[in-house]
């Protein structure tokens, strides 16, 4: 599996670089993946991936993913990987004891 092949005119996406625009993308957006919708991410996963043209923009391109997300996502459009990857429902929570006894 090699790597695409760089956008013209972005720098690599790696080192210091990347860690600043993660760091960014963290401030800005916080820390839920937009993947799984689920808190704890750690990286910054590009809505329309640089092979495909995307950019490093924090505010138009950038949000935040777990590690395992952004990878196993790599460079599949959004609209694919919500289709077979869907969102986990929660059961609903049973109700307190306490509202029984009144």
């Amino acid at each position: 599996m090699g790597s695409a092949p760089r956008p013209a005119g972005l720098p690599t996406w790696g080192g210091r670089y990347s860690q600043q625009r993660t760091r960014e993308t963290l401030a800005r957006w916080g820390h839920v993946c937009h993947l799984c919708r689920l808190p704890g991410a750690t990286t910054a996963d590009h809505l329309i991936p640089r092979s495909k043209g995307g950019t490093d923009d924090v505010e138009a391109n950038l949000r935040p993913a777990h590690y395992n997300c952004n990878v196993v996502r790599g460079d599949t459009d959004l609209a694919v990987w919500f289709a077979t990857h869907r969102l986990p429902r929660r059961a609903p929570l049973a109700p307190s004891r306490d509202w029984f006894t009144a």
